[in-house]
């Protein structure tokens, strides 16, 4: 038997090295739960102009909040995010991206071998990283979904430390049936949105 040697070269990669590439492989999840808001068909938004003020006030403020706007069914809450949309430039929106969701939507694609809940944190890190704004329709949903045996905690929930601390900024809205719903199970959450109210 004859020992014969043969060079190996091998790559030694350093933590932070490791760390990009481990970044470069990890799939986008933002995209999988939400839609990007594409140019369609223009929204008109007759008798809305105070509304309208109020959330350019509030997007072109030092320290942007998450906003809720309250009204009834009709009045108009989801042609004024389309408006926003397609004059964001109007409203200070110049690089950032608004993405679409709804729960039931969230809940399919985040459910997974890790589980929701940190597939969510890492949506979360991105809405963060890439400037976005994440638009929910139907925001109650989220306070119904994510629930199983064992774990109390909804999707909104969940997301409820990530809007306190400013992390993401979410857009969303209800009508005042549904806000008072909301109050009830969870005291205080609507206190971290700017509340725009329709009359």
């Amino acid at each position: 038997m004859k020992t014969v040697s043969c060079p190996v070269n091998l790559d030694f990669y350093s933590l932070n090295e490791l760390a990009e590439l481990k970044k470069g492989d990890k799939k986008k999840l933002l995209p999988e739960v939400a839609e990007l808001l594409q140019t369609g068909p223009i929204f008109q938004t007759f008798g809305l102009d105070y509304e309208k003020k109020q959330l350019n006030r509030a997007l072109q403020g030092k320290f942007r909040r998450s906003l809720l706007l309250i009204g009834p069914s009709g009045i108009g809450k989801t042609s004024l995010i389309y408006d926003l949309y397609q004059q964001k430039n109007d409203y200070g929106l110049t690089s950032e991206k608004i993405w679409e969701t709804n729960a039931s939507l969230m809940i399919r694609k985040l459910t997974g071998d890790g589980g929701w809940q940190q597939n969510l944190a890492n949506v979360c890190k991105e809405i963060s990283r890439e400037n976005s704004i994440l638009f929910i329709r139907s925001f109650p949903d989220m306070f119904e979904t994510g629930q199983y045996i064992g774990n109390s905690t909804s999707l909104a929930g969940y997301l409820r430390k990530y809007i306190e601390r400013g992390e993401i900024t979410v857009i969303t809205e209800c009508t005042p049936e549904e806000a008072a719903r909301i109050e009830t199970l969870s005291p205080g959450y609507l206190s971290l949105f700017h509340t725009i109210t329709f009359e």
